[in-house]
């Protein structure tokens, strides 16, 4: 199977991530402002998990009845697992690894990384 060597990004004019203590890491964000990954809605990608904190190995938060940091093999906003998972395992090419989902199309990226800046 030939990779896809496109690159994808989204640009988000809010993106917050609350405390440990209070909120368990929740993720909060707007709409992409920007953003090239064909994605077709917010029910896929970065935009599925908004609101949800963030659950690992040792603290499940999400909403499925098993961890989904288990289950998808890394730490991330899961809901009822997930529809992008940027911290799972490399060079698998399904839900357990780096995966990311537009709708129309899923995606396994070779690498990923996430900036984020004080404004």
């Amino acid at each position: 199977m030939k990779e896809d060597k496109r690159t994808l990004n989204a640009t988000y004019s809010y993106f917050r991530i609350e405390d440990e203590e209070n909120d368990s890491y929740t993720l909060r964000m707007s709409f992409p402002v920007h953003h090239n990954t064909g994605q077709k809605s917010d029910k896929y990608g970065l935009l599925y998990h908004i609101y949800r904190p963030f659950t690992t190995f040792d603290n499940d938060n999400d909403l499925d009845l098993e961890n989904c940091a288990i289950k998808s093999r890394g730490a991330w906003w899961y809901v009822r697992c997930h529809e992008s998972n940027l911290n799972g395992l490399y060079g698998v090419r399904n839900c357990t690894g780096i995966y990311w989902n537009t709708g129309d199309a899923v995606y396994y990226p070779t690498w990923t990384e996430m900036k984020i800046r004080r404004i």
